[in-house]
């Protein structure tokens, strides 16, 4: 197992064949021992941020309302995920209400 979660992780292995022809004939059973590598990298990891209550006293004109208060501690993953983008997708729960 690997715990460092910002590198690659490596376990290499050897391996080998048999067979059930014995050994006649002067031959034999067993082949050359193989090794191989499983490099395992790390993996992309979900963004996270907190969210708070947000009011609108008033909606001056209809159209896009940029609001930059109610989220923070925004993080784009693990140390070395800061080059990904983080996109917020907002979706009205309650349908029952009449807010335009």
């Amino acid at each position: 197992s690997c715990n460092n979660s910002l590198a690659e992780c490596a376990a290499t292995f050897a391996t080998f064949a048999t067979d059930d022809g014995g050994y006649a004939r002067t031959g034999a059973n067993v082949s050359a021992p193989v090794s191989f590598t499983i490099i395992v990298q790390h993996e992309n990891h979900p963004p996270s941020f907190s969210a708070q209550r947000v009011t609108l006293l008033e909606l001056a004109a209809p159209g896009l309302v940029v609001r930059t208060d109610g989220i923070s501690d925004i993080s784009r993953g693990a140390a070395d995920e800061e080059f990904q983008d983080v996109t917020f997708f907002v979706t009205l729960l309650n349908e029952t209400v009449d807010l335009f």
